[in-house]
Formats: structure tokens, sequence, C-alpha cells
């Protein structure tokens, strides 16, 4: 049988098979991403970033009210986020998957950076192990200003080393907007700024065009800080902002936080090493090739010049950083992942060359290890992710009891903003004065709680570490809810048992039991009224009766709490 048109020959199937395969590695990738983005639980991190958001839509100010210490334009697309879906559980699911859009276009860059400096092959590749990284998987899906950091610092670069080969001043103008929506997301960016920076200079200084590198800083002086501006402007005439406070607040007490050799606000809560050597766990070979690959550059440059100096140096800015850093968390390497997979990319696509010269014992001996510990290590650390249940259903749990059953001003005490849309009882410094938490005065803590009438807690791990004293306290006054981590105002008499019981939170309680006396007179109702105030119950019944706080009366019984 005779075919029509014109079928592939071997040839060209040999040509283009290596870019099927790096192109079916990142669709499972994106799979896999989505999937674990849909499942896994929210970190502390991605809560007071909702809440912050959804407080400027509540009519809050970031630094006035001293509720955000970043730099604002992630907080305003939170805000607009939640404006436009409203205060809802599903709008947190969306914001995640608007994260996931956010790295999709950072990767469009990174494939476009490594065409610039190689070729198409070599930008795949680099898509390929940016998604490979476990850093870049879990905190890439998170709700975090890094991740602006990141993919506006991936396009500054890319417009940056646009210029160079164009020459085009309005491209140089593109590249410092966007390096400016970087830094106007979080001050840590502007490590990864200097870095680009840095690095453009570099490549003209070896060249010894000293006008152009003027051109360049004078460009980047006058756009970095547009995006800021505009940013505080629009808070200060939308949300009435006060700017001394955010200079005081998100400047001043920032860089005495991310100093690396200033005394520590708080201490890092793990071994330094253990860290790094998670990190080296995840991704070894990526890693020790992109040191390589920097270094290699770095020692090309001073050869013969080569716009692939922006790139090393941009890396090894970052990855400075994150070795000085004080608080040396995941997120401050993340926004360097795209960089290194880059350089690594370039490292393989220089010497592949050299490796189709060597006899085929040696290739296979060689690109056995590198494949697995470049693609099928890290791919089978993703999957293992993948099949995990679901464990953010306690928390979304949570944010919708607190929905349905709050009013907008009311309170709720919660140490992750996972209330997130509503003010917390007490702030989530973690202080009381000079005290963390878990060193609360029992009696001040009561009268907190009594004086904001504070109708639901949500009992996770932080409100876990209060000490034993204010645990007894909130033992004797709430119990637990049918749902997610809440406890709700309610509390046990034992059986026969007479006792003074001082209620804290004034409303409708629900006994299921007509058996009580209340001050000496039995109840003649299932739903009893009480004040804020002390009480003399006595259990006529041979069996615990739960009282119970009433939100809404006509779900009463959906509601029902349970002993613990």
């Amino acid at each position: 049988m005779k075919v029509s048109g014109n079928p592939i020959s071997k040839k060209d199937l040999s040509i283009i098979w290596p870019d099927l395969l790096l192109a079916g590695f990142i669709f499972y990738m994106a799979f896999a991403y989505v999937r674990i983005s849909g499942n896994r639980s929210f970190s502390f991190d991605e809560f007071e970033i909702l809440y912050a958001g959804a407080s400027l839509i509540r009519g809050k100010a970031l630094y006035a009210d001293q509720i955000e210490p970043h730099f604002p334009l992630f907080n305003l697309f939170i805000a607009h986020i939640v404006a436009l879906f409203g205060f809802k559980t599903t709008t947190i699911t969306i914001a995640r998957y608007a994260i996931l859009l956010t790295n999709v276009i950072a990767l469009l860059f990174v494939y476009k950076i490594g065409a610039i400096l190689w070729d198409k092959r070599t930008g795949l590749l680099a898509v390929c192990l940016t998604l490979s990284s476990l850093i870049f998987l879990n905190r890439g899906i998170e709700i975090r200003h890094d991740v602006f950091n990141m993919t506006f610092n991936v396009i500054g670069a890319y417009y940056g080393l646009r210029y160079i080969k164009e020459k085009r001043y309005s491209i140089l103008i593109l590249s410092g907007i966007f390096l400016g929506m970087a830094l106007a997301s979080t001050q840590k960016a502007i490590v990864w700024n200097v870095g680009i920076i840095v690095g453009l200079s570099l490549y003209y200084l070896r060249s010894m065009s000293y006008k152009m590198i003027w051109k360049i800083h004078l460009c980047y002086l006058s756009t970095l800080l547009v995006a800021l501006a505009m940013s505080l402007l629009y808070l200060v005439f939308r949300y009435n902002e006060n700017i001394y406070m955010f200079f005081d607040y998100a400047v001043i007490k920032q860089l005495i936080f991310y100093a690396p050799y200033t005394e520590e606000v708080y201490p890092f809560p793990y071994n330094r090493l253990d860290v790094f050597k998670d990190l080296i766990f995840q991704n070894h070979l990526q890693y020790a090739l992109a040191i390589g690959g920097i270094f290699a550059i770095i020692a090309a440059w001073f050869r013969s010049n080569t716009q692939r100096i922006v790139v090393a140096v941009w890396a090894l800015t970052g990855v400075f950083f994150y070795v000085t850093a004080k608080r040396p968390f995941s997120q401050t390497f993340f926004p360097s992942v795209p960089p290194l997979a880059i350089l690594v990319s370039g490292l393989l696509s220089d010497t592949y060359k050299d490796f189709q010269d060597l006899l085929i014992i040696k290739k296979i001996g060689i690109a056995i290890p590198a494949v697995f510990l470049l693609f099928i290590w890290p791919l089978c650390l993703v999957s293992s992710q993948m099949t995990r249940d679901p464990s953010m259903m306690r928390q979304m749990a949570n944010v919708s009891f607190c929905l349905n059953n709050l009013k907008a001003d009311e309170k709720v005490l919660c140490f992750t903003q996972n209330q997130i849309f509503f003010d917390p009882v007490f702030t989530i410094n973690w202080e009381r004065g000079e005290k963390p938490i878990w060193e609360y005065d029992a009696d001040w803590f009561e009268d907190g709680m009594i004086n904001e009438q504070c109708k639901v807690i949500i009992n996770d791990y932080r409100t876990r570490l209060l000490n034993k004293e204010v645990k007894e306290k909130i033992k004797l006054n709430y119990i637990a809810a049918k749902t997610g981590d809440i406890l709700v105002p309610g509390f046990v008499i034992g059986p026969r048992k007479v006792c003074t019981k001082k209620v804290w939170i004034a409303g409708d309680y629900y006994s299921p039991t007509r058996s009580l006396a209340l001050d000496g007179e039995e109840i003649t109702d299932n739903l009893i009224h009480l004040d804020q105030k002390d009480y003399r119950f006595h259990n006529i019944t041979d069996r615990y009766v739960t009282v119970v706080y009433i939100f809404d009366k006509a779900r009463v019984l959906k509601q029902l709490p349970i002993r613990e």
C-alpha cells in the first residue's frame, strides 16, 4: 500500500525523539503539579498571605494595621482574587491554581532564556530540570510572595539578555519594570535583582563598554521602584495606608530581620546543616552540575566575553544569599532554581558533543546514572507525593465553619491564620509583650477571650503549643465540633454533679436533656440563654451532659459537637 504525504524518516525521528521525551516529561510533571496542588495542605505562610489579601477587602491597611511586612504587589494580587471570587473556601483553591499559572509563565521564559543562550532543546531541558527540582514543586505550588519574585526576575533577566542582542532601550526598560515588579512583591527580590544587573554590567565591563554600563544602571535606577511606588500609591488612596508605617514596618524592621549578621528576631528552628543536607538529597546531581556550570561560565568569561555570565552571576548571587541567610528556609532558595536549571541544561548541551565521541560502554556508564539522578530520582519523589491522601480537608472545613457561623466582625482564636476571612483574637506574632504563646498567662488569656467573645477556636498544631494552664482553661470552656479542628463554647457536667461554672460566651446553648437545674431551677427547654457570668448547674441525670453554644437554632442538630 502506498502511503500519501511525507512520512517522518528515521533520520528525522532520531533528531526529534529527545525533544519528544522532554515534552512528555514536562506534561507528566505538569499533571503532577496540578494534582499535588489540589491535595496538599496549606502552610502558615499561605494562610497569612490569604488573610492579608482578605483584610484589604475588609478595609484594613497592610502596614498601619501591621498585618503584612512584605512589599505589597503580591498582596494586591491576592486581594483582587478574593474580591473577584468572594469570601468562599473555593477562593483559596482558585488562588493556588492562579499560582500555578504564574509558574507556567515563568517556565515559558526559562525556555526562552535557554533558547537565546544555547538552543531550543536546551530551553526544553531547562524547563524539565526546573520542574524536577523538589524545591520548585514544594514552594512553587504555594501561595507565597516568592513565586512573584521568581517569575518577574526570570522575565526581567530574559529582557536583559535580549537587550544585549538587540540594543533596544525599550527592551532594557521592560527588564527594569519586571525586576521592579519582583521587588514590589518582596524585599528579598533585591538579591536576584542585583545578581541580574551585576551580570549585565560584567558583560559590558569585559568588552570595556563603560558608557553602556552607565546607561544600564541609569535605566534600572529609574525603573526599579516604579511598580513599588505605584503599589504604595494605590494603597494610600484606596486603603488609606500610612507611608511612615510602611518604611518602619516593611523596610527598617525587615532589614534587621533579613540581615545575615545582625541579632536574630526569632531563632531559626532547624539545624542549618540538616536543611542543606535535605536540599542536596532531593536533587544531588543537578545542584552539583549547577555549581560546576557557574564556575565554568565565569572561567569562560575571563577568556572571552559571553552573555551567559548574566545567568551565572544571577544564580551565584542567589546561592550565596541562601547559604549566608540566618533563616535559610527553602523558599529562600526557590527563586534560584530557574537560573541553576538553565546553567545545568547549558552545561549538558556544551558537553554533549564530547559525549558523542566516547565509546559506547562509556556512554552507557555516564548516561544511565545521569538520567537516573536528574530525572528518575526526582520523578519518584514527586510521584510519591501524588499518591498521598488529600491533607487540606480539615483546613478547608475550618474556613467553611467560620464563614457559615460567624459575623464579619467576630474573631477566632487561631495562630496559623486558618481563619483567613476573620481577625484572630490574639495577633500572630506569637507574643504578648515579650512572651511567646506558650508563655501566655492563663488569667490574661481568659480575659482576652471573654472581652472578644470568642466563639470559635481552631485547635490546630500551633494552638496546641499553648501551655498547660491555658489548655485547661480551653478544656473547661470549649468542646470539639464534628468538623475540622473546631472548638466551640460549651462544657460537660458529670453525672449527678453540682458545679459553679463561669460562662465565657453569652448566647443560646443547647442541652440534650431537660434534667438540668440552673441556679436551683430545672430548665424547661433544651435551648437555654446564658449570659456572661457565673451559674450554678446541677446535672440530675446519671450520665454526662454536654451543654453547647448554638450559632443557628435551625441547624442545631447538624452542628451538635461531640465529646473528645
